[in-house]
């Protein structure tokens, strides 16, 4: 998608160096990278807020599910069960 919009910001050199040593590192360029970054950040942060609505229906079936007690799961308990691998 071609850039259409100018966005226009201020940093300290200590964060331009910052943002510069991580563009190179990631092979892009600085405009390339913050706008990866900020693009990134803002999805997050909205999904985080995200919230849906359900009908009364909808929301009694939804507690009534998450209320339920958890069905034995043979592969999460061997998980569990096992030492984590730096633990090894």
């Amino acid at each position: 998608m071609a850039a259409s919009t100018t966005i226009k910001i201020r940093a300290s050199k200590r964060v331009r160096d910052l943002i510069d040593r991580g563009a190179a590192a990631a092979h892009k360029s600085r405009s390339a990278f913050v706008l990866d970054a900020g693009a990134t950040a803002a999805q997050n942060v909205l999904l985080d807020q995200t919230c849906f609505a359900l009908s009364p229906t909808q929301i009694a079936e939804f507690e009534r599910i998450m209320n339920e007690p958890l069905s034995d799961n043979q592969g999460v308990s061997d998980l569990f069960a096992s030492r984590a691998p730096w633990e090894r």
